[in-house]
């Protein structure tokens, strides 16, 4: 289709479709819309300020808001240095042992060896904090990216 509108570069069906489309009478809204979409821009001020975007808070627990996100971060960038090299040492000593094939009989098969090595690694007395970190971390990914999805659409509720 054309960007153009003059009547002299239209096609004969676009012509017809024209003049049909001016032919027909305005519409006019139903009666009950108006109030209706007045309720909804009514409900929508007054919900609390915690529902609202962000952007709309009252500007000291906007700082809040800013200095918590900002603490967390630094929190979590400082504690993730001590949690990857404590997760790299946990993989590492899980991957020797099924290169060495700890405890596990040299004729051993590969099955025997992943579970030997899943041993080791669950009884490393820091298995289970780094797992708690990894889910933890993961967990707020999903809540970040959440959150930041919902104001960047603002569809907050």
């Amino acid at each position: 289709m054309r960007p153009s509108h003059d009547p002299d570069h239209l096609d004969p069906l676009e012509q017809f479709i024209e003049e049909q489309l001016r032919r027909l009478p305005p519409l006019k809204a139903p009666p009950t819309l108006a109030p209706r979409v007045l309720t909804a821009i009514r409900q929508q001020e007054n919900r609390a300020w915690w529902r609202r975007s962000c952007w709309s808070w009252p500007w000291p627990c906007q700082l809040v808001f800013l200095f918590l996100t900002l603490g967390l971060l630094a929190m979590a960038g400082a504690g993730g240095f001590k949690a990857v090299s404590t997760v790299q040492l946990i993989f590492l000593q899980g991957w020797e042992a099924i290169a060495t094939g700890w405890g596990v009989p040299q004729s051993g098969t590969l099955a025997q060896t992943l579970a030997s090595a899943a041993t080791t690694l669950a009884s490393h007395p820091y298995f289970l904090p780094a797992l708690g970190i990894a889910i933890l971390a993961y967990l707020a990914c999903v809540a970040l990216g959440t959150l930041g999805f919902k104001l960047a659409f603002k569809r907050i509720e």
